[in-house]
């Protein structure tokens, strides 16, 4: 059965009822007048509700909850400084756990990366193998915050990438 018949059967079992349903809400003179009433009344609530929520002020986050990183436009390189250092005191009093997203600027190996990230409560590890004139993945590794496993979930990517070249192979 083709999509073409499907669709003419489907239009001989649902149209009839349709249409009798049609006949049956606008043959009488009240009956018609409920069904544009009860069309006037739920266009016009309709319409009410849109501009009620058109004129309601979309929620804020608190300012003092989030903290911006970054130079604005026009700011000097000093001026950035000065304020990204009164932020982070300002930060060192909230209670709580502070996140921070991290950059390095080099390509660090897995030790080097282990020892730099050691005072950290890490997270979520993005890493890309470094190859001259190359593209790799970017992988990213899960880590459990108490114990900071980053290089030994590294070897596991590591040792699943060796497994799939072999499979390629």
């Amino acid at each position: 059965m083709g999509v073409w018949d499907l669709t003419r059967r489907l239009d001989q079992a649902v149209l009839p009822h349709l249409a009798r349903a049609i006949t049956w809400c606008t043959r009488g003179a009240v009956r018609r007048r409920a069904l544009v009433g009860a069309t006037v009344c739920a266009s016009a609530g309709l319409l009410v509700a849109s501009v009620w929520a058109a004129h309601e002020p979309l929620p804020r986050d608190d300012p003092a909850s989030v903290v911006r990183v970054g130079m604005e436009r026009g700011q000097s390189p000093g001026a950035y400084a000065q304020a990204a250092g009164q932020k982070l005191e300002q930060l060192g009093d909230r209670a709580g756990e502070t996140y921070a997203l991290v950059s390095f600027s080099a390509y660090l190996a897995s030790d080097r990366l282990v020892g730099a990230i050691s005072e950290m409560s890490t997270y979520r590890v993005h890493a890309r193998a470094w190859i001259p004139h190359g593209d790799t993945d970017v992988v990213e590794i899960t880590v459990n915050p108490r114990s900071s496993n980053v290089g030994a979930a590294m070897r596991q990517i590591a040792d699943r990438k060796d497994e799939q070249a072999r499979t390629y192979r």
